[in-house]
C-alpha cells in the first residue's frame, strides 16, 4: 500500500513521529470517484447508523470481566470469541455523523471540510441535588451537582480531515442537508471507560462528575452525501497508522 512507511516503534516519541508522518502523507485520504447507489448503498447508510451506547452495552453484557487467574492474552482471546458469539458486528460498522461541527465550508477554496473526530456521541445528564458552597474568600453561591454518562467513538488519529470540492452556490443550497457517514471496524480493546470530575466556581456553579464510555473504532471510508436527495457527493478511503497501546515491542502499521 502506498503511503508512509511505519517502522518498529522504539519509543513513544518515535511512535508519534511515525504517526504524524502517516497523517501528513498525501495518501492519508485517497479520493475516489463519485459513487452512485449501485456501488454504495445510501439506504443502508441512512438506516444502519450505529448506536454507540447500545454497542458498548452489548459488549459489556457479552464479555465477562477478566478473572485474576486469567492471563491478559487468555482474556483477549475470550473477549473476541464472546463478542463474536453474541453476534456483535465488528467490521464495516456504519456511523452517521450528526454533529454540525463535523462539516464547514470555505468559500475561498470552494471546499467542504470534513472534520473527522468522534462523529457520534451520546450523553445523559442526571441532576444530583444542590448545596450552598463558598470559596476561600467567603463568597458563596448555590451549587448544582450533576452526573453525566457519555458514550462516544474513540478514533486514534484525531487530526484527520478531508476536503470535498463544491461550488459556493451548491454549498449554499445544500449545506444544511449534507451529512457525513463513516464505515469502519471495531478494534481491541473494543470498549473502555474513563471517569472525571470538575469543581464549581462562582461563574460556573456546577459540581460535575462523569463517565465516558469509549467504543474503539478505526474508520476506513468517509462518505459525504445529501440526506434529502440521497446523492453521493464525495467518498474517501482513510490511510493512517493503526494505534496500539504504549507497548514498544509492537509495530505501527499503515492502513
Amino acid at each position: 500500500m502506498r503511503g508512509a512507511e511505519c517502522k518498529p516503534i522504539q519509543s513513544p516519541k518515535a511512535r508519534l513521529a511515525c504517526f504524524d508522518k502517516a497523517l501528513a502523507s498525501e495518501t492519508k485520504i485517497e479520493k475516489g470517484p463519485i459513487l452512485g447507489p449501485s456501488q454504495i448503498d445510501i439506504e443502508k447508510i441512512l438506516g444502519s447508523s450505529c448506536n454507540v451506547k447500545e454497542i458498548i452495552q452489548s459488549i459489556s453484557k457479552a464479555v465477562k470481566p477478566k478473572d485474576q487467574f486469567e492471563s491478559t492474552k487468555e482474556f483477549e482471546t475470550r473477549r473476541t470469541a464472546q463478542i463474536k458469539a453474541a453476534g456483535i458486528a465488528t467490521s464495516d460498522v456504519i456511523c452517521e455523523g450528526t454533529q454540525p461541527h463535523l462539516l464547514s465550508y470555505n468559500t475561498d477554496t470552494k471546499e467542504v471540510r470534513m472534520y473527522i473526530m468522534g462523529p457520534k456521541m451520546q450523553h445523559e445528564t442526571y441532576d444530583m441535588g444542590s448545596y450552598v458552597g463558598s470559596n476561600a474568600y467567603g463568597a458563596s453561591t448555590n451549587v448544582k451537582k450533576q452526573y453525566e454518562e457519555r458514550w462516544e467513538l474513540k478514533i486514534p488519529y484525531m487530526k484527520s480531515e478531508a476536503y470535498a470540492s463544491m461550488s459556493p452556490e451548491k454549498a449554499k443550497n445544500e449545506f444544511q442537508s449534507l451529512r457525513l457517514a463513516v464505515v469502519g471496524d471495531l478494534v481491541e480493546p473494543f470498549s473502555t471507560e474513563d471517569n472525571g470530575t470538575s469543581s464549581p466556581t462562582l461563574t460556573m456553579p456546577y459540581e460535575k462528575s462523569w463517565r465516558t464510555n469509549y467504543l474503539h473504532y478505526i474508520p476506513k471510508l468517509y462518505v459525504l452525501y445529501n440526506a434529502d436527495t440521497k446523492q453521493m457527493i464525495w467518498e474517501g478511503k482513510i490511510v493512517a497508522c493503526k494505534e496500539y497501546s504504549w507497548d514498544e515491542k509492537k509495530d505501527a502499521q499503515v492502513w
